[in-house]
Formats: C-alpha cells, sequence, structure tokens
C-alpha cells in the first residue's frame, strides 16, 4: 500500500504538534509551570464571578503580607468587584507608575431585576419543573451553549447596608431530542435569550423566596445574581488546561502574581476592571473614573501629601513617564477556525504552546493604536533577559477583506496618554463554557509582566 504524503512532501506519521513554549526548558522551569497551573486551577474554579475575583485577590495579597507594608495599599469600588494594588517606589512619582490591568468580568447570564415567572396555564402546572427565572446574556455569551446545563446562581444583595452572599445550584432545561422539532429553524429562533428558564427546585415562589432569605421580590433589585456553569477546571495531557473564565482569570492571576513578586524601583500598579465585556463603563469600568481614582490616591502617597494638593502639572507629568500592558487575551487559532471561517489571517493569529503573546495590530477601526517605539522598548526589554522571554506576536486576526478590527480595552489608557500594549495569551473557544489554555504560555505571560515590573524601559 503506497505511503500518504501530503502536498508539502511529509509523511503524516512526522507530523506532531509544536509546543516551543516549553522545549528545551530547565528542571527549575518545568517545576515553576507545574506550580503555577496547579495554583491557578485553583484560583479560577474559587474566582467565578468579578467580585469573587476581587475577594480571591486579595486573600493572595494578605498571603505574601501586601498590606504589612506602609507605602502598600489598595483601591476596591462600591461593589468591590473592580480592584487596584499599589506598591509605591523608591523613584520619584514624577518619573512615572509601571501598570498592568486586566479585567474580573467574563461572559454569563446575569438574572433580570423581576425575574420569577408564574403565568402558568392552569390545565399545564403539572408540567412545570418549579418556579423559573429569566435572564438576560451578560458580555459575548452564545446563547445555545447554555440549554441543557446544569449551572450555579452566585451573586450577593445588600440590605440595609448589609451584603449578604448568594449561592444556589440550578438548571436550564432544554426540548428532549426525541420530542425535538425545530431542525428546521434558524438557531436565534430556535435558541432565544428568553426562552432560557433557571430553575433550582422551588415548587412556587414563596419557597424560592425563603431560600434566598428575601422578603419579597423587590429584594431581587437589591442583588447582583448571576448564572455561571458548575464545572471544574482540568489539566489536560500536553500543558493544556481546560475552564471557565479563562478569559480574564487568567491574565488577572499571573499579573497579581507577578507583582506581588516583583522587586520595583518605580511605583507599580495592578488593577482588575469590571465590566469589560460590556463596554467598560460605570464605577469600575476602565472608561469611567475609576483609574484617576487610583492614581490621585497614589501620586498623594508618593508625595506624603493630601489628595486635595494632589495639582494637574503633577498628574500630566506622572502619566506622561507612565507605561501600562493591557492583559487580556486573544483568539487563540485551532484546526476549527481554519475549517469553519474563511475570513481569518490565520497567520496573524496566536497559537496555543507557543508562548506568551504581544498584539502588534492597528490600522483598523476603532482598534488599538500601538506605537512602533514602545513595542520597540517593551521587545528590547524582555530579549535581554539572561532567561529570555518566550512569546508571539500577532496581527489582526481578520483577514484585510473583512475590514474588522479586535477591540479592547487597551484603547482608554492609549486615549489617556499612557503608551499601552496587549500582552496577554491565546484562548482556544473563547467565551464559551470551558475555554483552553496552554500552561506553558501561562507561565511566560507571568514572566513578561515580572520584568515589566522590575526593568527600566528605555
Amino acid at each position: 500500500m503506497p505511503k500518504l504524503i501530503d502536498h508539502k512532501g511529509i509523511l503524516p506519521s512526522q507530523l506532531k504538534r509544536d509546543a516551543p513554549c516549553t522545549k528545551n526548558i530547565s528542571k527549575k522551569t518545568r517545576y515553576s509551570i507545574d506550580s503555577l497551573i496547579d495554583r491557578y486551577m485553583k484560583f479560577l474554579d474559587k474566582a467565578r464571578i468579578n467580585n469573587e475575583v476581587n475577594k480571591e485577590i486579595m486573600d493572595l495579597a494578605k498571603e505574601k503580607n501586601f498590606f504589612n507594608k506602609d507605602k502598600n495599599f489598595k483601591v476596591e469600588n462600591l461593589d468591590q468587584t473592580a480592584f487596584a494594588l499599589v506598591k509605591i517606589g523608591r523613584k520619584p512619582i514624577e518619573e512615572g507608575i509601571r501598570i498592568i490591568y486586566a479585567h474580573n468580568d467574563v461572559p454569563c447570564l446575569q438574572i433580570k431585576p423581576v425575574p420569577i415567572r408564574m403565568q402558568w396555564d392552569p390545565d399545564l402546572q403539572p408540567l412545570h419543573l418549579g418556579v423559573e427565572m429569566s435572564v438576560m446574556p451578560y458580555g459575548g455569551a452564545v446563547h445555545y451553549q447554555w440549554f441543557a446545563r446544569d449551572c450555579e446562581l452566585r451573586g450577593w444583595i445588600v440590605k440595609n447596608g448589609r451584603r449578604r452572599k448568594l449561592k444556589l445550584d440550578v438548571y436550564i432545561p432544554d426540548i428532549s431530542t426525541h420530542v425535538d422539532y425545530r431542525g428546521s429553524d434558524e438557531v436565534d429562533q430556535a435558541f432565544s435569550w428568553e426562552n432560557i428558564r433557571v430553575i433550582d427546585g422551588s415548587d412556587g415562589e414563596k419557597s424560592l423566596l425563603e431560600f434566598l432569605k428575601f422578603e419579597s421580590r423587590i429584594d431581587f433589585s437589591r442583588s447582583k445574581l448571576y448564572i455561571v456553569p458548575k464545572t471544574q477546571t482540568t489539566k489536560i495531557k500536553g500543558d493544556y488546561i481546560a475552564g471557565y473564565g479563562h478569559d480574564d482569570r487568567c491574565c488577572a492571576f499571573t499579573a497579581v502574581d507577578a507583582f506581588l513578586s516583583a522587586r520595583a524601583l518605580y511605583t507599580t500598579m495592578v488593577i482588575g476592571f469590571d465590566k469589560e465585556e460590556i463596554g467598560s463603563d460605570g464605577d469600575g469600568g476602565a472608561k469611567g473614573n475609576f483609574f484617576e481614582q487610583i492614581l490621585g490616591r497614589t501620586i498623594a502617597k508618593a508625595r506624603n501629601i493630601s489628595l486635595e494638593k494632589v495639582t494637574w502639572g503633577l498628574v500630566q507629568k506622572t502619566i506622561q513617564n507612565s507605561y501600562a500592558l493591557s492583559a487580556d487575551v486573544d483568539v487563540g487559532a485551532s484546526s476549527f477556525e481554519a475549517e469553519n471561517n474563511g475570513n481569518l489571517d490565520l497567520k496573524s493569529m496566536g497559537k496555543l504552546g507557543h508562548g506568551a503573546l504581544i498584539c502588534a495590530y492597528d490600522g483598523a477601526w476603532e482598534s488599538n493604536q500601538i506605537s512602533a517605539t514602545y513595542m520597540d522598548k517593551i521587545l528590547t526589554m524582555m530579549n535581554k533577559q539572561r532567561v529570555k522571554i518566550r512569546y508571539q506576536v500577532t496581527g489582526n486576526p481578520h483577514d484585510a477583506d473583512n475590514g474588522e478590527g479586535s477591540g479592547s480595552h487597551a484603547e482608554y489608557f492609549t486615549n489617556r496618554g499612557i503608551p499601552t500594549i496587549n500582552l496577554g495569551l491565546p484562548v482556544s473557544g473563547l467565551h464559551s463554557h470551558s475555554e483552553l489554555i496552554h500552561g506553558g504560555d501561562l507561565y511566560w505571560m507571568k514572566e513578561a509582566y515580572k520584568t515589566f515590573f522590575e526593568n527600566k524601559i528605555k
């Protein structure tokens, strides 16, 4: 039987997945990768919604005795869904700040303020599985992925100034395959958001309210309640990590990990913004005033003056000498993208297992505009390290004829006058219930963040 040879003269038996980010590494580096993967997986399983990210980050900071030092402090927004950790450095604040920022939120479902559906036909009452709650999509969630899923309701209620955590196992049903006649329907029609009904097994409204310890339906308006998949993070052979919420928890975790261990001359800060998935608005969003609050407190602390004495000139001088990294993920190319989408530039997309990802695309409408000078500074800095950072540089994932850009919250800092580059890692299955990343990419991303904090940018 003749051997099968492809168009490049390579035998199928010679084909092998490439993961250069973990090739020819020391035993010490191998141990560090495994340790980081283990710690990150535990973090990801605990931090399912935005305020839980805040809590886990603050716990990490406490473990490292971060708050025991006078020049270290934190800032949180009102709902504790966005945070900043700041270290005042030995260099004058006017010489700039080194900033890495990620986001805490993730695509999911959000319970409506008036969610309970009880408009049952009495004749159909025996068919209902219990109280049904209606939802709306949060961020780039995909509707058809949420049907026939066991999930968790997570969130909190604030009543009389007191905050209480809420958690409840729930289920989202779908039509049984044997009696499903939606085959000819369009996907959006068959799987509409309004058809998603969350059930918890309660036999009536009173039972549900009692379990949540709500006095009435009005208490839903005092609450923030999200529906997330009830899944567990899994490590797969080849250093792959499958889990919910890699976007953008992987960047938030590694940025904080690098920040807490870095020995920096300059003032450094790591920020976890909220609401990135729905436009970055709000009191914890990158588009809002949260950063200005952090910056004002940082300058006041560094100069040992009151906030009222922080001048516009001092703020501008600090900004002019500051640098930032937008810690966010991007689409990772896989065979699925190659086989099912003809509008992509696959060579410009990030590849899992090829190291930290630096996005260099610009020129597309409303995309982040990258400074070539700043890009050179970052690449030169990483290339000069004793152990060279393993990274990949990517472009716009869309082909030129498609005419689309890939937006991020990097533009909000660039527009403030702070040079900013996207540095994250590639994710396969982005915005799905279980996204896939590579542990080697995770490690080199963390090392890139630490290098950024510790080295002079020149």
